[in-house]
């Protein structure tokens, strides 16, 4: 897989992390969390991502999916519906008010 800097990258482990040189437990992204890459680089042949939120760790690039962005017209829908669920959620908050 091919990654670059600004990439949104999915955690698929739920594997803790540890450092590969001591293998500690460190701390990183959670199963299910989505990063932004930052930098890529190998170590003992592994390719490695280190993220905006964490920026001076790396981590195993096969630990996560790459998120391909969005189409346009699914931005634009993503925002119609986004601000259509924010109307319905400020409703149902004022009916609840009353």
């Amino acid at each position: 897989m091919s990654w670059a800097p600004g990439d949104l990258a999915l955690c698929v482990t739920t594997e803790a992390w540890s450092n590969l040189i001591d293998s500690t437990i460190s701390p990183g992204p959670g199963c299910g969390a989505v990063v932004e890459v930052a930098k890529i680089t190998t170590f003992r042949d592994l390719l490695m991502v280190s993220f905006v939120e964490w920026p001076n760790d790396y981590f195993d690039a096969g630990a996560f999916r790459k998120i391909d962005p969005l189409t346009a017209l699914q931005r634009h829908e993503f925002e119609t519906w986004e601000a259509i669920d924010h109307a319905y959620a400020r409703r149902r908050l004022r009916e609840r008010a009353k």
